[in-house]
């Protein structure tokens, strides 16, 4: 941030994903990873934003893309649709601090903060036990 400061404009996006709104049974490091690449990513675009500086600071919250990702989760990666590079336009293209893009996946996010904790931890944790069972 401050390099891209003392060049007087520059943008960061960070990488997070769905999964840094709720958390996550068996899979606690990964979500309680992202919500604080989240919860990052606002306080230093808040600062940003008061010193009216003119960093653009993001995160990017996907669905599941194509990656490697996968390989290491037993889980198809043919299943996802999007192509990391679509994901990384469709940042670009915004102005938004936190980017959820796709239809699905902005429908989601909207649908998780009506969720109680309980049942986003019990949805969460099906799915994570689910993807070890494989």
């Amino acid at each position: 941030y401050q390099v891209f400061k003392l060049n007087g404009k520059g943008r960061i996006i960070n990488v997070s994903s769905l999964a840094g709104f709720v958390p996550g049974p068996y899979a606690s490091t990964y979500y309680a990873t992202k919500a604080y690449v989240n919860s990052l990513t606002r306080a230093v675009a808040y600062e940003a934003r008061k010193e009216n500086s003119n960093v653009q600071i993001q995160a990017l919250c996907p669905g599941p893309l194509k990656t490697e990702f996968f390989k290491n989760t037993g889980t198809d990666p043919m299943h996802y649709k999007k192509h990391p590079d679509v994901a990384a336009r469709l940042a670009l293209a915004s102005n938004k601090v936190i980017i959820v893009p796709g239809f699905k996946e902005k429908t989601a996010h909207v649908l998780l903060k009506f969720f109680p904790t309980q049942l986003s931890l019990r949805f969460a944790g099906m799915g994570q036990k689910r993807k070890r069972a494989k």
